[in-house]
């Protein structure tokens, strides 16, 4: 009796676990806005289906900033590409001094299903999640 109580509370928590765990998403759900909430402030970058995109970056007791550019998804590793970003975090969780600047190049996220929900940069200390 024990061994099957037991044996099914396993099971039962390996499946939540597996529900819970990251999967990649489909093109099709990609398209979107996500946003990113900060101590100092909030982003929304809006993934548009003609491969344009349009990042707002809102700093506490600054002028917003808005940016616009293009993307693309790799399918395989479930990542957006960006032809440029701002890049607001310094990697330690705080603001860079130089976060109104796009940072040339190809900026690439994950995209991924955490517990139903979608996620860019689920990694990141501020994930962006798909409103």
């Amino acid at each position: 009796m024990m061994y099957t109580i037991a044996r099914c509370v396993i099971l039962i928590s390996l499946a939540v676990a597996l529900i819970g765990c990251a999967i990649n998403v489909p093109l099709k759900k990609v398209y979107g806005t996500y946003k990113a909430s900060y101590p100092f402030g909030a982003e929304t970058i809006t993934l548009n289906e003609d491969g344009s995109f349009v990042q707002k970056i809102a700093v506490k007791d600054q002028a917003p900033v808005t940016l616009q550019g293009k993307w693309d998804f790799d399918s395989q590793g479930s990542r957006v590409n960006f032809d440029r970003l701002m890049m607001v975090m310094d990697g330690t969780g705080h603001l860079k001094s130089d976060w109104q600047t796009a940072t040339p190049g190809i900026a690439s996220l994950d995209v991924e299903t955490h517990w139903f929900r979608i996620t860019m940069a689920s990694a990141a200390v501020y994930p962006y999640l798909k409103q």
